[in-house]
C-alpha cells in the first residue's frame, strides 16, 4: 500500500510538472505568435504610410494600441524592480499609437477634400504620422532590448 501511494504521488508530480511546462511553453508560443502578428501590423503600417494609403492605418494601429493597453494592465511578472520603466515604455507606446491613429484619421478626412489635379495632396499631417510611427517603433525596440532580449540563434 505504501509503495502504491509513493507511485501515485510520483505520477501525480510528473503530470503536474508536465502540465506546468506545457502551459509555460504554450504561453511562450502565444506570446511569440502575438508578437509576430504585431510585427506584421507594424510593417503593414509602414508600407501604408510610405504609399500614403491611410485607409487601414487607424484600424491596424488599434492592434498596437491594444497591445500597449494589455502590457499596462498585465505587465510580465519577471520584470521585478524595473516595473516602472516597463510601464513608462508601455505608456509611451500607447501614446504614440493613439496619436498615430488620430492623425491618420485626420489625413483620411483631409484626403477626401477636392484638390486641383496639378497639386499633390501632401501636407504636414503625413510627416506627423510618420513621426508617431517612428516613436512607436523606437519604443518597441527599447522595451524589447530591456525586457525581451534574446541571444540570436543561428
Amino acid at each position: 500500500m505504501k509503495n502504491a501511494t509513493k507511485l501515485i504521488s510520483m505520477v501525480a508530480i510528473l503530470i503536474v510538472s508536465l502540465v506546468i511546462a506545457q502551459t509555460a511553453a504554450t504561453r511562450e508560443m502565444d506570446l511569440r505568435k502575438m508578437m509576430g502578428s504585431n510585427f506584421g501590423f507594424v510593417q503593414k503600417i509602414l508600407s501604408d504610410l510610405i504609399r500614403s494609403d491611410f485607409t487601414q492605418v487607424p484600424k491596424d494601429v488599434m492592434i498596437i494600441e491594444q497591445h500597449s493597453f494589455d502590457l499596462i494592465k498585465t505587465p510580465p511578472k519577471n520584470i521585478g524592480a524595473d516595473k516602472q520603466v516597463f510601464l513608462a515604455l508601455a505608456d509611451s507606446l500607447q501614446l504614440h499609437a493613439k496619436n498615430l491613429r488620430v492623425v491618420a484619421a485626420m489625413v483620411i478626412e483631409h484626403d477626401k477634400q477636392q484638390v486641383s489635379p496639378d497639386k499633390l495632396n501632401i501636407d504636414y499631417l503625413r510627416n506627423t504620422a510618420a513621426a508617431h510611427y517612428g516613436q512607436m517603433v523606437t519604443t518597441c525596440v527599447a522595451c524589447h532590448n530591456l525586457f525581451r532580449r534574446a541571444i540570436p540563434v543561428k
